[in-house]
């Protein structure tokens, strides 16, 4: 199994777990890993008990890594040590530091919790795979989605515990299809010949598509402009507008979602996506190795308000 994006990770682990040892101060006694992908972190948890008198006056730094902030939480009475760390304000080093004498002297433990930049997208592909299959029907698609980690029982020989939150896995919803079924004829036409007006550099041409272009809008004066028809249905693809067509169940939940490429790309305005990319997120771990859930797109409400915003004045 290749583990390259996280290998990368370890390295940095366990040159915090040798800073640690070296200070003559903590035993490390259990390792926690953490994958945060909204945050882009990967969070390495500690917990450490104190093996010598904390009230040295030493520091303990930690530099050359990409570090956003430590945190510790002693025990029992869980609280938070803040005093204990700080950043340090050089303009030649850059970390952070560890104070042993600004820890609680009567605790028995500590959780330090050191939060480590990262590249996430790398580190799922290493761990997690996904699948998804599409079951169309007339009301609505219903895709099934699927993820699991990879190689489970090689993690479990290597790791303690191991945490992935908030995976995201990306479905392009095919829209355009949907749209054009309610899109009439005759505003197709006016599309194409504006996209071909948009690209032709022959002037004479440019202007028998103008008066092509004025000559099919003249045969219905008083519908709406071809450019308010595109506003209003732009409107539907905005993601607060788009999710209400969207549904995400069992072990994943809906996060976001964005317009894919535009179908009429020659137009140098937006038109229609031709899909719209739905993001959608789960949680795995050692202990809930996969995760099954449900994309539901329901197309057929999602035609009606196509309908409505062709057709509203």
């Amino acid at each position: 199994m290749s583990l390259t994006a996280l290998s990368r990770i370890f390295k940095i682990t366990e040159k915090i777990d040798k800073i640690l040892l070296n200070s003559g101060i903590f035993d490390i006694r259990y390792k926690d890993f953490l994958l945060k992908s909204l945050e882009d972190t990967f969070q390495y948890s500690l917990i450490v008990s104190p093996k010598a008198n904390l009230k040295v006056q030493q520091r303990i730094p930690f530099t050359e890594m990409d570090l956003r902030r430590i945190s510790i939480i002693s025990s029992p009475g869980f609280s938070e040590e803040s005093e204990s760390v700080s950043r340090i304000e050089d303009a030649t080093t850059k970390g952070l530091i560890i104070y042993p004498d600004k820890l609680s002297s009567n605790a028995l433990e500590f959780n330090f919790k050191f939060d480590i930049a990262c590249e996430v997208e790398p580190i799922i592909r290493d761990l997690v795979r996904k699948d998804h299959q599409v079951e169309p029907s007339e009301e609505e698609n219903t895709y099934w989605l699927h993820a699991q980690i990879k190689e489970l029982s090689y993690l479990e020989s290597s790791l303690r515990k191991l945490d992935l939150l908030d995976i995201p896995f990306v479905i392009n919803v095919a829209v355009h299809q949907d749209v054009k079924t309610k899109f009439p004829t005759r505003r197709q036409q006016e599309l194409e010949l504006i996209a071909k007006w948009a690209h032709e550099l022959n002037q004479e041409k440019k202007k028998r598509l103008t008066v092509e272009h004025l000559r099919l809008k003249s045969r219905r004066p008083r519908e709406k402009d071809i450019t308010n028809l595109l506003s209003d249905l732009q409107a539907i693809f905005m993601p607060q507008r788009f999710k209400s067509f969207i549904d995400v169940l069992k072990d994943f939940y809906y996060s976001d979602c964005f317009q894919g490429a535009d179908f009429y790309d020659q137009i140098p305005f937006r038109t229609f996506p031709k899909w719209m990319c739905i993001i959608s997120r789960t949680n795995l771990s050692i202990e809930k190795p996969a995760s099954e859930g449900e994309l539901i797109y329901k197309k057929a409400i999602f035609q009606d308000a196509i309908e409505e915003a062709i057709t509203k004045k």
